[in-house]
């Protein structure tokens, strides 16, 4: 929840200023206030697509998790 409002409040962080946030964060580029919109946008859209989905959902909700968490970029955190 840190990291999110820091991205929002300050919306040009390069991934090494969220370091003392969250436990792994890959090389990459500057993370703009568009981005975070458009990732809430996403994230509310596929949340609505689940609530339609009937029994389709289980299966809706595997593809989502799989595409918005990345497993298959890197290393899962275990924050405990």
């Amino acid at each position: 929840m840190v990291a999110v409002f820091a991205m929002v409040s300050n919306p040009a962080l390069q991934a090494g200023e969220l370091a003392d946030y969250v436990g792994f964060i890959p090389a990459g580029p500057a993370i703009t206030a568009e981005d975070v919109t458009a990732a809430q946008k996403m994230w509310g859209d596929t949340v609505v697509a689940i609530a339609k989905a009937g029994d389709g959902a289980p299966a809706l909700v595997e593809k989502a998790a799989l595409t918005a968490f990345a497993f298959d970029h890197g290393p899962i955190v275990n924050a405990g």
